[in-house]
């Protein structure tokens, strides 16, 4: 019996909250975080991901996404996974 509200093979939108950053990472402060793997959690807001300012590494393959803008701040990003998420662009990343 699925919870009510919940369709059966539907995963919930999620936006990234700084309780979920921390708890997928490790680690307690934002800026700590380095390495981040988001991948299928069905995330369709970055919300605070911008704060992690000292990120590398970000996996958000399998998502709903549908805008980067918050990823703009993130001037240490090396490696970027955005695979099967809904982009239609990746113009925030062009600085």
């Amino acid at each position: 019996m699925e919870p009510p509200g919940e369709k059966p093979g539907e995963a919930e939108a999620l936006s990234i909250t700084p309780q979920l950053l921390k708890s997928h990472s490790g680690e307690f402060a934002l800026d700590s975080i380095l390495l981040l793997k988001l991948r299928g959690l069905g995330v369709v807001d970055l919300g605070c991901l911008g704060e992690c300012l000292n990120l590398e590494w970000l996996d958000l393959s399998g998502n709903a996404l549908t805008h980067l803008g918050p990823l703009a701040s993130l001037r240490q990003l090396a490696v970027l996974n955005v695979s099967n998420n809904r982009l239609t662009g990746l113009e925030p990343l062009a600085a």
